[in-house]
């Protein structure tokens, strides 16, 4: 159970003053979600393959709405959740929150459900090449995260990182299935992301260009991939490891690029939830 079930909810934001909020995130991630119906893919994949695939996402949208208007604390969450993906998506790149050269790509809604993928960020080498970094977003140490960390433990334990099965990049003039990209979690306390809500919707473009969460958030991605490279590299998978190796390098030079304390963050529970999963991921 989640260990912010209990707590005043006094803090946990009323319904109505998260509805605009709420709009403008949902706005940013419809918009820019890739669409598996694009007449890229439609050479790419049988179209029977398509209509199969958004049938199943249909049904489980359905169910995980069903879901979350049943559970007031859940529903809360998950709007919690999406917030902090639209700061996070757009924040990365209109603020360099993951550095100069990156470009951040919304997940087709199969994706999302059923690969688990919020956000794909793509940081931009050279001409024509990239690499990518599957992003999954978390607001609260819960069964949910659980499930998560298990699924890349076992990804891992098979030498395989994470699949996009829709994927488009005009970077790198790519369409189709992506393979071999590395998962990771990144997330905040839900008090956290409402205080950085706020500044997100006053618009305060120097406060958020400096905003800790950056730094929160560059740095649960750093110790998840030291960790899962040391995994890979005892279990001899060595394919896994280099590109794992690959992105650890790319996100330690990024962190070591900004001069911005993490003050406050150093405590928030779900950076300090992701620490204590790793710390047993041996």
């Amino acid at each position: 159970m989640s260990p912010y079930t209990n707590r005043n909810e006094q803090r946990m934001v009323e319904e109505a003053s998260l509805e605009s909020v709420l709009k403008r995130a949902q706005s940013v991630l419809q918009e820019e979600a890739i669409d598996i119906n694009d007449k890229d893919f439609a050479e790419f994949y049988d179209p029977e393959k398509i209509r199969r695939d958004q049938q199943p996402v249909e049904r489980s949208e359905r169910k995980i709405w069903q879901q979350r208007e049943a559970n007031p604390t859940r529903k809360c969450y998950a709007r919690l959740a999406t917030i902090f993906e639209a700061i996070f998506h757009e924040q990365a790149e209109l603020n360099q929150w993951l550095g100069p050269n990156v470009h951040t790509i919304r997940p087709s809604s199969y994706d999302d459900i059923e690969n688990g993928i919020d956000s794909i960020a793509e940081f931009q080498e050279e001409p024509g090449r990239a690499s990518h970094l599957a992003l999954a977003v978390d607001v609260t140490y819960s069964e949910d995260m659980d499930v998560k960390f298990e699924r890349i433990r076992k990804e891992l334990e098979e030498g395989t990182l994470g699949t996009v099965e829709y994927f488009k990049s005009d970077f790198i003039h790519f369409v189709g299935r992506k393979r071999q990209v590395p998962r990771v979690i990144v997330g905040m306390d839900p008090d956290q992301i409402i205080n950085l809500s706020e500044t997100w919707m006053a618009k305060k473009n120097s406060e958020l260009e400096t905003h800790p969460a950056q730094i929160l958030v560059l740095q649960e991605i750093k110790l998840q991939l030291e960790a899962y490279e040391q995994f890979c590299k005892k279990r001899g998978k060595t394919a896994a490891a280099q590109a794992l190796g690959h992105s650890l390098a790319l996100i330690t030079e990024i962190k070591k690029e900004k001069d911005i304390p993490l003050g406050e963050l150093e405590n928030d529970k779900v950076f300090r939830s992701i620490k204590d999963y790793l710390g047993n991921f041996k």
